[in-house]
């Protein structure tokens, strides 16, 4: 999470805010071992569809 974090130029509370959006109303597509951003936890994408996505998500 940290390094998202970085290369969002953002802070991990930030990251957590968008990850907590993907994971709301019981969806599966981001899966964390911790909520705790002390913990820096791996972020898993789970979810094909959002991988076959990621080029429109990327504002870069």
């Amino acid at each position: 999470m940290h390094d998202v974090a970085a290369i969002a130029n953002t802070s991990p509370d930030a990251v957590m805010t968008v990850i907590d959006y993907f994971c709301e109303q019981n969806r599966s597509f981001l899966v964390l071992l911790s909520h705790n951003t002390e913990d820096n936890p791996l972020i898993d994408i789970s979810h094909e569809s959002l991988i076959r996505q990621w080029n429109k998500l990327d504002n870069g």
